[in-house]
């Protein structure tokens, strides 16, 4: 399922994919549910502190294992460095060669590197538990059988 919380004000929880397959209404059987609260909209001041709010904060403890103060405005620049710097650093631990506990820290932070003109690369070729490539592979599919 995809899932998606909105300004702390709106949740959507679906099995739909962005192609064609998804997308066309004709093909795949998808099912979604919208989540909201009446009177507890997001305003340019501050963001609904109601149920919506709650389950993304308890969401975000599941898979970071913490209660962070900068995760109560996640809207906020302190709040994207915080969880920023929190994927770089469980992904030194998932990718070192001694063992570390991450039972209760899910939340990796993607090993690809963007350079100021775009130009993508990885800070290393594979996933450690794996050996797959990060980048994947090129493939000579046609895109009508991907989408």
């Amino acid at each position: 399922s995809k899932f998606m919380i909105v300004d702390d004000e709106y949740a959507l929880c679906g099995s739909a994919n962005i192609n064609m397959r998804s997308m066309a209404g004709s093909r795949d059987s998808e099912i979604a549910v919208g989540m909201y609260q009446i009177g507890k909209e997001a305003s340019n001041e501050s963001l609904p502190n109601a149920d919506v709010s709650c389950f993304r904060r308890q969401l975000w403890y599941e898979h970071t294992g913490l209660e962070h103060p900068a995760f109560q405005d996640p809207k906020s620049v302190e709040c994207v460095r915080a969880v920023r710097e929190l994927g770089k650093t469980n992904w030194g631990d998932y990718a070192s060669d001694a063992f570390v506990d991450m039972t209760k820290r899910h939340l990796l932070l993607y090993p690809y590197l963007v350079d100021d003109d775009g130009a993508v690369s990885t800070s290393c070729q594979y996933f450690p538990d794996t050996k797959a490539t990060i980048r994947g592979r090129d493939t000579a599919l046609p895109d009508i059988l991907t989408t």
